[in-house]
């Protein structure tokens, strides 16, 4: 997996959209496709289908790339 640059542009509160975190990530929004699919980074998704809505609370997308990084060996 590719390093991920966290930016230092720390959101005020909440949950954010994928366009919001991929912002904060310095990433793309496929990216942060993959690493939900990959079980990388935890999401809130709020109703079914491909219509729900998925948000990511920052704290925990951290908290999940910090471990991340620290199994992967490098």
């Amino acid at each position: 997996m590719s390093k991920t640059h966290i930016s230092n542009d720390r959101p005020a509160f909440g949950y954010l959209t994928k366009k919001e975190l991929a912002k904060c990530l310095r990433s793309t929004e496929r990216s942060i496709n993959n690493y939900v699919a990959k079980g990388v980074i935890p999401c809130v998704k709020l109703g079914t289908g491909r219509n729900c809505l998925v948000r990511f609370n920052w704290e925990q997308v951290c908290a999940a790339l910090e471990n991340q990084k620290g199994t992967s060996g490098e």
